[in-house]
């Protein structure tokens, strides 16, 4: 067994975007409009409690092996954890879901598709993608993924 220094994977880049499409036999993946700012009229930031719009998009991420395929090829079942932190760092959103890096693959494409934008003042923020290693029961913050929301 491994131990807990030794990571199987690592992120890569990430980037939000309305639509992507993953193709499954060369792993190549196509990007529709690519987002980093939100621009959101100036009456939805009356308090500064937590508000969200209707904006379906997707967290985009790429992951490679550390180790190669010659000397682990197996699959990696764990959790993925997408953290949104508002301009103030506080936490407004946390999502779970399983992560898959398949048997054999070098690199691998990962999407979770969101359905809301939540925010609560203009400004920057952050997206924290953390994974959960082998042998580990926490999470480790992988990458970031910045954006802004805009007052109009």
């Amino acid at each position: 067994m491994p131990s807990k220094d030794i990571k199987k994977f690592k992120f890569v880049w990430g980037l939000l975007c309305t639509m992507s499409s993953v193709d499954l036999e060369s792993n190549n993946i196509s990007l529709f409009n690519v987002v980093d700012q939100f621009n959101i009229p100036a009456k939805l930031f009356n308090t500064k409690d937590l508000k969200n719009i209707n904006y379906n998009h997707e967290i985009v991420t790429t992951w490679r092996r550390i180790l190669d395929l010659s000397v682990s090829e197996d699959k990696i079942n764990t959790d993925i954890k997408i953290l949104i932190r508002d301009p103030e760092d506080k936490i407004i959103t946390e999502t779970v879901a399983p992560f898959v890096f398949p048997e054999s693959k070098k690199s691998l494409r990962f999407r979770i598709q969101l359905p809301i934008i939540n925010f609560n003042i203009p400004g920057s923020y952050i997206i924290e993608v953390a994974i959960k290693h082998e042998n580990s029961s926490d999470f480790t913050i992988e990458g970031q993924i910045p954006f802004e929301i805009v007052k109009l």
